[in-house]
């Protein structure tokens, strides 16, 4: 997942597909803003988050997940909020 490069609390996709098993999502932040990435499914339950905040650089979480609908987004306080958030679709 790519954060939006102006440093505004989006990424630069709506969504993302993957297959079943270990995941490994990575973020990158090309801006000067703090962002991270967790995942949690529709019951707010969280699977995993990256282990840094970035700015201006790369950080990833490993994931075993199974099929199923899940959201990224990042746990800064306000940026899930403001649109900081997308969907992972797991086959």
């Amino acid at each position: 997942m790519k954060a939006d490069p102006s440093g505004d609390p989006s990424f630069t996709q709506s969504g993302v597909d993957a297959s079943a098993g270990k995941i490994s999502l990575v973020l990158d932040n090309p801006s000067s803003s703090c962002h991270d990435l967790a995942v949690k499914d529709k019951a707010g339950k969280n699977y995993g988050a990256t282990e840094n905040k970035v700015k201006k650089g790369k950080t990833n979480v490993v994931l075993d997940l199974q099929p199923g609908k899940y959201f990224y987004y990042s746990t800064v306080p306000g940026e899930e909020e403001a649109g900081m958030l997308g969907t992972l679709t797991v086959n």
